[in-house]
């Protein structure tokens, strides 16, 4: 089978920007990054350096220049996924004939994270420090304003890890509904075992074994880990906090 293009299906701090980068660097799966990210048509334009009011057609042709050995990789959030399947309305009858329609023929790729308290964690002490993400070498890769709300927020939390549940229910309705498989894996095991996680995604676009491996096999991991001993003390207090609300319970 011929390599083919592909949707990175996540959600926030789930370990996509670290994919996408290793992915970049294998210089066969294209340069996957949220193109629509936000529901926001002048932003996506605005984003790749088009006029905000650029119209969609021109959009995805500058999406489709990232290809490399003819693959174009994206990374899709849930919570954008409506808003871009009501632009593509013209393009098809369902929401993968829409997308490949545009992009070609895709495979589906399944990103998330198992750990829910530990990925809310994440969030929140991104948005509080205003730093999301890290290069390897520790200087920042992405940094913007802080909110104002600083400090442990049990209540924040619980309703961060509701978001996170619902958006992996809602990826898992949108893959039934459509009858697609996607490939599917873990922050966790993604951070167990980096290349062979690679390789594997190589593989199922469409690379044979050995180009996969061969590919995978030396591409450095380009993001370095953020939670630090502030983001575990959120995370013991907050699994305390469960328990003692769960051993109040009648």
């Amino acid at each position: 089978m011929a390599p083919r293009s592909y949707i990175l299906c996540t959600a926030p701090r789930s370990g996509s920007t670290m994919l996408c980068g290793m992915l970049s660097a294998t210089g066969i799966a294209g340069a996957p990054q949220s193109y629509f990210h936000r529901p926001d048509q002048t932003r996506w334009a605005c984003d790749l350096g088009l006029s905000g009011d650029a119209p969609l057609d021109q959009i995805i042709a500058t999406v489709r220049t990232t290809a490399t050995e003819g693959v174009t990789g994206i990374r899709l959030q849930q919570h954008s996924v409506a808003y871009l399947m009501d632009r593509l309305s013209d393009k098809g009858a369902t929401d993968p004939e829409r997308l490949e329609n545009v992009f070609g023929p895709l495979r589906y790729i399944w990103l998330r994270r198992q750990d829910k308290v530990a990925q809310a964690v994440s969030l929140l002490r991104a948005e509080q420090t205003g730093l999301w993400h890290r290069n390897a070498d520790g200087t920042d890769l992405e940094r913007i304003d802080p909110s104002r709300n600083n400090g442990y927020d049990a209540d924040a939390i619980t309703a961060q890890i509701a978001k996170f549940e619902a958006a992996d229910r809602a990826w898992l309705n949108w893959f039934a509904e459509h009858r697609i498989t996607p490939h599917a894996t873990t922050y966790e095991t993604f951070a167990e075992a980096p290349q062979k996680t690679l390789a594997n995604l190589l593989t199922h676009i469409g690379y044979t074994p050995e180009q996969a491996q061969a590919q995978a096999g030396h591409i450095p991991v380009p993001t370095r880990k953020l939670a630090d001993a502030i983001s575990d003390d959120w995370t013991a207090r907050y699994l305390a906090d469960v328990l003692a609300k769960r051993s109040e319970s009648p």
